[in-house]
C-alpha cells in the first residue's frame, strides 16, 4: 500500500474520531463532554 493511501486512511480516521467532538457540549467546570459526565442526584455536576 502506498504512503499516500496510508496517509489518507489515517487522515480519515482522525476526521471521524475528532469531528463529532466539535458538536458535543462540554462541561463549563472541567471541559469534559456532557455525554459521559457524572451527575449528582439533583442534576448538578459531580466534582
Amino acid at each position: 500500500m502506498s504512503k499516500v493511501v496510508r496517509g489518507m486512511r489515517g487522515l480519515l480516521l482522525v476526521w471521524w474520531v475528532w469531528f463529532p467532538k466539535l458538536f458535543m457540549r462540554n462541561c463549563p467546570q472541567c471541559g469534559h463532554t456532557l455525554r459521559r459526565h457524572r451527575y449528582r442526584e439533583d442534576g448538578s455536576f459531580r466534582d
